[in-house]
């Protein structure tokens, strides 16, 4: 049971995390969509941020969201303009080992899942993401301290 909500916080931030590189590709907000690639996500699955996003945009610099919102989809905020891009619940693969390749030790080997998701935009009120796009990343979750981050060697894209 544990394991069905851990997988389903870890869905919800990997497609925060997509989204939000699909905001940083763009230079302005009237500009087409285009590929965007992040390198990294922190935070937790009640507060978490997208960075690293390329290539930069001078509006919108992060992507942020609540997991419990993201879970079964939902908005994701672009600050600082307040854009809100949607997306469609993901669709969420497991790793094998269940860690895959997320860093982990002897002690939290047992605590950390990979979460692989995939998923579609609905809409992006900043215009950098196109609706139906789809957005993909790998995330590493701790299920103790509820910790979020990019799978090693990994990027979100859009």
């Amino acid at each position: 049971m544990r394991r069905v909500a851990i997988v389903g916080w870890t869905a919800a931030f990997v497609a925060v995390l997509s989204a939000a590189g699909a905001v940083g590709v763009s230079s302005a907000a009237s500009a087409s969509p285009g590929t965007v690639t992040c390198g990294k996500i922190t935070g937790t699955t009640s507060a978490m941020t997208i960075k690293k996003c390329t290539p930069k945009n001078k509006a919108d610099k992060t992507l942020s969201g609540v997991g419990t919102a993201l879970a079964s989809g939902g908005s994701l905020t672009w600050a600082p303009s307040g854009g809100k891009l949607t997306i469609a619940r993901p669709t969420i693969g497991g790793t094998t080992p269940a860690w895959g390749t997320c860093k982990v030790n002897t002690k939290t080997q047992s605590q950390v899942t990979e979460i692989k998701a995939s998923g579609r935009v609905l809409s992006d009120t900043s215009g950098y993401a196109a609706p139906g796009s789809t957005f993909k990343a790998s995330v590493c979750l701790n299920s103790q301290t509820g910790k979020l981050s990019l799978a090693p060697g990994t990027t979100a894209t859009f």
